[in-house]
């Protein structure tokens, strides 16, 4: 019976081994082999933290947390207040040519 050293980690540790099992491919159980991690403390974290990892603040993220927003070209902005001239009206474009667009008459 061979004896493992436990490791104490923190929820911001535990969180980016969750992160990092999402985004490897890999099954539960493979990324705990893998990293020489006990299944059942892992299974432990991901329901503590609810399967999201935790975002610290000031730490630089490997994808952005926020859309950039772009300004309508003029022409299509005139058009947009001119069709909105007695209300609100604002249109996401959700890609693959999709528009979401929501008003306020009068």
């Amino acid at each position: 019976m061979s004896t493992q050293v436990r490791q104490r980690r923190s929820a911001l540790e535990w969180s980016a081994l969750i992160g990092q099992q999402a985004a490897s491919g890999l099954s539960q159980r493979g990324f705990c082999e893998a990293e020489g991690l006990a299944v059942g403390r892992f299974t432990y974290w991901k329901r503590k933290l609810g399967g999201v990892p935790i975002i610290k603040r000031g730490v630089e993220q490997d994808r952005p947390l926020f859309t950039p927003i772009q300004a309508l070209p003029d022409s299509e902005a005139l058009a947009e207040v001119e069709a909105a001239r007695n209300g609100w009206a604002i249109n996401l474009d959700l890609g693959d040519g999709q528009r979401l667009t929501i008003r306020k008459v009068g």
